[in-house]
């Protein structure tokens, strides 16, 4: 029997055969393996992105109100540019961080598609609104609720409480952001009727809520007996009687009604 030296040339056609199949079959799958699980992030890793989500809503309360049950996006793109978390988040494909609001405690989400999606915030300021916040995709506009405010004219919506930038529904949203409801107060006449005497002035423009002054003078010998406003206004300041026979600065309270008045003040011998 003679020994063999090699391999016959069926058998090395055959080896590289299989040596074909691996290289198109196994080995994309074992680099398919190992690049997810580069990608992939551990325990470890997760709980410090939550924290840096808990530090940059800290740092930033107001676009992000504790209202139970709403969620709201971070990026991790913002985490790592703004080094809330101490590794390198760039490796990760995940785009970010979906944290829902809870009673006691947030919980997390991590995924790839909330990133780009936005939470606008509404604060009403006293007004009342159906809905609380809206979410949106970054770079579109969403369609603005007008809040109603009692004894108030709604002017818009802004990202500062006082003062700010006014937003309406042509802007494009490119962050999260709360923004805040601003009004002026509904302005109301009264007018003023002086039986045997006069007025300062024939009516007066109050606004909801508020008081404003006026004098009224009697006609000589005359003092005043009376005076009273329409609609649940009041009057303040104001003395009858014999005594009180010259001019009087009163004060009109609008005492909170939703509409004008007539304010009638009469003068006696």
């Amino acid at each position: 029997m003679k020994n063999r030296n090699g391999f016959t040339l069926t058998e090395l056609l055959a080896i590289i055969v299989l040596l074909s199949l691996l290289v198109v079959f196994v080995f994309p799958k074992i680099i398919e393996i190992v690049e997810k699980k580069q990608t992939e992030i551990d325990d470890a890793t997760l709980d410090l992105i939550y924290s840096g989500v808990d530090e940059y809503m800290r740092n930033n309360k107001n676009d992000f109100p504790k209202t139970i049950g709403v969620s709201y996006c971070v990026s991790i793109n913002t985490l790592n540019n703004e080094n809330l978390v101490p590794v390198d988040l760039r490796k990760y494909k995940t785009k970010f961080v979906e944290v829902k609001i809870g009673k006691r405690k947030n919980s997390y989400k991590i995924n790839d598609t909330c990133g780009d999606i936005l939470t606008i915030t509404f604060d009403a300021k006293g007004g009342k609104l159906d809905e609380e916040s809206k979410n949106v995709e970054v770079g579109n506009k969403i369609e603005l609720p007008e809040p109603n405010k009692t004894g108030y004219i709604f002017i818009g919506w802004f990202t500062e409480s006082e003062g700010g930038v006014e937003v309406t529904n042509n802007t494009e949203w490119t962050e999260s952001k709360k923004i805040y409801a601003h009004y002026t107060k509904i302005s109301y006449t009264v007018t003023l009727s002086v039986i045997s005497g006069n007025a300062q002035q024939e009516s007066l423009n109050i606004l909801y809520g508020g008081k404003k002054s006026v004098t009224i003078t009697p006609d000589s010998g005359y003092y005043l007996y009376v005076g009273s406003c329409s609609n649940g206004y009041k009057i303040k300041n104001m003395n009858v009687g014999p005594s009180y026979t010259g001019p009087q600065t009163i004060t009109i309270d609008n005492n909170s009604k939703l509409t004008d008045s007539t304010c009638t003040f009469e003068f006696t011998k």
